[in-house]
């Protein structure tokens, strides 16, 4: 019994990363070029069109896929300080 190709795909808005075994040829079917391998990603860089139909290519060679994203950044808290009720002055401005 044999094993099917894993291929990973990391979509991270305009670059995405494709690895896996045999996914450098995908990725040279889809652009007609070779692509650039990212040795800080460990992982050939493409544009994310281009990661969408590796992942078209890989399901028509029977690969199984892990789809993935980038972290995408945290959401910026409220900069308002939360309200608060207005307070008499207990020392009339006076220390």
């Amino acid at each position: 019994m044999s094993r099917r190709p894993t291929i990973t795909v990391v979509l991270d808005g305009y670059s995405s990363l494709v690895r896996g075994y045999g996914s450098r040829d995908m990725v040279q079917a889809v652009t007609g070029r070779p692509p650039t391998y990212s040795s800080v990603r460990k992982g050939w860089s493409c544009q994310e069109d281009t990661a969408r139909d590796v992942i078209a290519v890989a399901e028509a060679r029977n690969c199984d896929i892990v789809i993935t994203g980038g972290r995408s950044p945290r959401p910026e808290p409220d900069q308002r300080p939360p309200h608060q009720p207005e307070q008499p002055d207990p020392g009339r401005g006076l220390w």
